[in-house]
C-alpha cells in the first residue's frame, strides 16, 4: 500500500492486507467483505479525532475569553481587545469542521460580537452584555 493509503490502525491495515490476498486468486467478495470493517474502523477514528480537535481548538479561545473577562475587571481594556481579537482565531479554524455544542455559551458569543464593541463584558449565567468605553 502507499504511503497515501496508509494508517496507524493495524487492524485496518490487516484488514487490507488480507483484502490484498483475497484479490489475487479474484476473491472480490471477500475482499469487499473485508473493506467494509476497515472503512467503519477509518470513520470511527476520523469522528474521534475530530470532536478532540474541535474540543482543544476551541478551549484556548474560551480561556482567552475569560482573561479577557479578568482584564475588564482590571479595566485594562487594550487586554480585552487584545484578549478577544486573539480568541477569534480558534473560531474561526474550527467553524468550517462544525463547532461543539456547547460552544455557542455567553463567552463565545462575546467574541463574535467583539467587532461591535470595544470592550465585552461577560456574565457566564447571562447574556453580553457589550458596554462602549
Amino acid at each position: 500500500m502507499s504511503a497515501l493509503l496508509s494508517t496507524t490502525d493495524t487492524r485496518v491495515t490487516d484488514l487490507r492486507t488480507a483484502a490484498a490476498a483475497d484479490l489475487g486468486p479474484g476473491l472480490f467478495s471477500a475482499a469487499q467483505a473485508r473493506f467494509e470493517p476497515a472503512i467503519a474502523l477509518d470513520e470511527a477514528a476520523r469522528r474521534s479525532g475530530k470532536a478532540v480537535f474541535l474540543a482543544r481548538t476551541v478551549s484556548p479561545a474560551e480561556t482567552l475569553a475569560l482573561s479577557a473577562n479578568a482584564s475588564s475587571a482590571a479595566l485594562d481594556h487594550a487586554a480585552v481587545i487584545a484578549a478577544l481579537m486573539r480568541a477569534t482565531a480558534p473560531y474561526a479554524e474550527a467553524a468550517p469542521l462544525g463547532l461543539p455544542p456547547a460552544a455557542p455559551d455567553a463567552r463565545s458569543h462575546c467574541i463574535w460580537k467583539r467587532r461591535s464593541a470595544s470592550v465585552c463584558v461577560c456574565n457566564p449565567t447571562d447574556d453580553c452584555r457589550l458596554q462602549m468605553r
